[in-house]
């Protein structure tokens, strides 16, 4: 017997929310999709974007190189016009090197301060499939039934298998440098399906909250799944700004 096509949604739900932490004097993360995007400002979002050629991308900016906000800012704006013509993995590559240029042009001109720098995380959406990429350490996860993986990978120093915690010096960043590097961003495309969950997020969430925890609270079954993630991470201490974007298929 033939099996049933299982037809995927012309829309996925999204939510996401920011918040600027407990330490923090300002939020240095930026969050966009095609119809909505942060400011720095506290904030929570529910939307839908297009099953085919959604996008949704989250930037932490690196607050440790001075105007952070003004990296992350530029990255996720200059990805926003390039995202939608990005038809293939080599596209969203020169996507987000264009991005990195934008945010050394902007330091070539005297905007923000030296060596800005900033972290992106993404994911864009096709016909039964997502494209996830990353430069930095913030995550992407991918949550089918109970089981969450993780799709992305921290471009940190290695630590050889040790359960230390994760390194924050990274190896790869758009901008972060004086001078311009070529980057070498980590992009792959799996298959999705109905009833998988996509979770993208800054540090601020997987520093605080287990790989474990963070599928405690969707499975929970939360009404604002990334506001719950969200104040997860407050509720582990808040150290750092946490932004969260989750997209139900």
């Amino acid at each position: 017997m033939p099996r049933a096509r299982v037809e995927m949604p012309d829309k996925v739900s999204i939510h996401a929310a920011t918040h600027v932490g407990y330490l923090r004097a300002h939020n240095e993360d930026r969050c966009r999709t095609a119809d909505w995007r942060t400011s720095g400002e506290d904030d929570d979002w529910h939307g839908t974007i297009a099953q085919v050629g959604g996008w949704v991308v989250i930037a932490d900016g690196m607050g440790g190189h001075g105007a952070g906000e003004i990296a992350s800012e530029i990255a996720v704006e200059t990805l926003s016009k390039r995202l939608p013509d990005a038809t293939s993995e080599d596209g969203v590559v020169e996507a987000i090197r264009d991005a990195n240029s934008s945010v050394h042009d902007a330091m070539a001109l005297g905007l923000g301060r030296p060596a800005m720098g900033t972290t992106i995380v993404g994911a864009i959406l096709g016909a039964g499939v997502c494209t996830f990429f990353n430069v930095g350490d913030s995550r992407a996860y991918l949550l089918r039934g109970r089981r969450l993986t993780r799709q992305t990978v921290d471009h940190t120093p290695s630590t050889d298998g040790s359960r230390a915690p994760r390194s924050h010096a990274l190896t790869q960043s758009l901008g972060g440098t004086l001078n311009r590097r070529t980057l070498n961003p980590h992009v792959v495309t799996v298959a999705i399906a109905p009833g998988d969950v996509i979770i993208l997020c800054s540090d601020g969430l997987s520093d605080l909250v287990t790989d474990e925890a963070i599928a405690g609270v969707l499975l929970s079954g939360p009404l604002h799944p990334g506001s719950a993630l969200v104040d997860a991470a407050l509720e582990a201490g808040g150290r750092d700004n946490v932004t969260v974007a989750v997209l139900s298929i």
